[in-house]
């Protein structure tokens, strides 16, 4: 049994909640929001951290807004919880550093939840040939995707716009397919809230593009895969899959994704041989990588402004 607080009711709340409940590994010990009408059990986290130590919880999912993931992570830490942490794992790369050796020190997992690498298409996909290049395509209304959460629209809350809270899925993905993933390239229509991204990377056997997009009318998100050996395969992670009827939903495919990884979660939970290392650094390098991009944009942007045309 893992005994299991959910920190924060907000929209991905309710894959959380469906997943918990249809897996009997998990004991749902504690819910908390800050807001009664979600029917939280604990409406602070102060008094949540007070009633709760090690002995009588295991987990802490973390789905709160992104600028209080990095606080709340390391109180959880130093109370000795393991961590499920929605991505980002943190704002800044020297927070999640900081998180990093922590969890390493209190030998607790310290898992970003990448959602869409439990995304049907990912799982299914078994290239017959080396994948050389690829292009995503991560398009959304972010009003309509956010809701009623008001801190989506806030860059001091989010960390930054589309590529931010984006671009961590996407590149997660890429990092499963390729290695040694380096920044060439990156537009953002503009430098603090960007809506919009377009992203070139650089590995050992090709490039990858990548669009995001948080102003598109409709919806979508996807990949395509070019083989070595010249097939090319198209990954849809909105696909309707006609063994779940959730697919037809906005937002139906998370409902498979988060009961995927909850249960992968179990398994290493369990696991004699716990891998923290390999696993806690995955939100870290994410990071690494997300913040090298928002550096080259400035870069670039401050290389142009230099120019003199006398």
């Amino acid at each position: 049994m893992i005994r299991t607080a959910l920190l924060g009711l907000g929209n991905v709340s309710r894959f959380y909640l469906e997943a918990l409940q249809k897996n009997p590994i998990f004991q749902i010990s504690a819910l908390v929001d800050k807001d009664p009408k979600k029917n939280p059990t604990y409406l602070s986290l102060k008094q949540f951290f007070l009633e709760f130590d090690e002995n009588s919880l295991d987990l802490v999912i973390v789905a709160l807004p992104n600028h209080l993931h990095f606080e709340v992570a390391k109180r959880a830490l130093h109370k000795g919880f393991h961590l499920i942490v929605e991505k980002p794992l943190a704002l800044t790369v020297e927070e999640s550093e900081q998180l990093y050796t922590l969890s390493l020190k209190r030998e607790r997992f310290l898992v970003t939840f990448f959602h869409r690498r439990y995304n049907k298409a990912i799982q299914h996909f078994k290239p017959r040939s080396l994948p050389i290049c690829a292009h995503a395509r991560y398009l959304e209304n972010i009003s309509k995707h956010s809701a009623n959460e008001m801190w989506y629209e806030d860059p001091v809350k989010v960390g930054g716009g589309c590529l931010m809270d984006n671009a961590s899925n996407v590149l997660d993905l890429m990092s499963l397919f390729f290695s040694s993933l380096v920044p060439l390239n990156v537009h953002l229509n503009q430098p603090i809230f960007e809506q919009n991204a377009h992203i070139l990377l650089a590995h050992s056997r090709g490039n990858i593009s990548i669009e995001l997009d948080w102003q598109y009318a409709g919806e979508k998100k996807d990949i395509t895969f070019y083989l070595e050996n010249g097939e090319r395969v198209e990954l849809d992670f909105l696909a309707y899959d006609d063994t779940d009827p959730r697919t037809k939903e906005f937002k139906g495919s998370l409902w498979h994704e988060y009961e995927v990884g909850l249960e992968l979660f179990s398994r290493e939970f369990f696991n004699p041989n716990k891998n923290f290392t390999q696993i806690n650094r995955e939100g870290v390098s994410n990071l690494i990588l997300l913040h090298s991009l928002y550096a080259l944009h400035k870069f670039s942007r401050s290389s142009f402004s230099s120019i003199s045309y006398r």
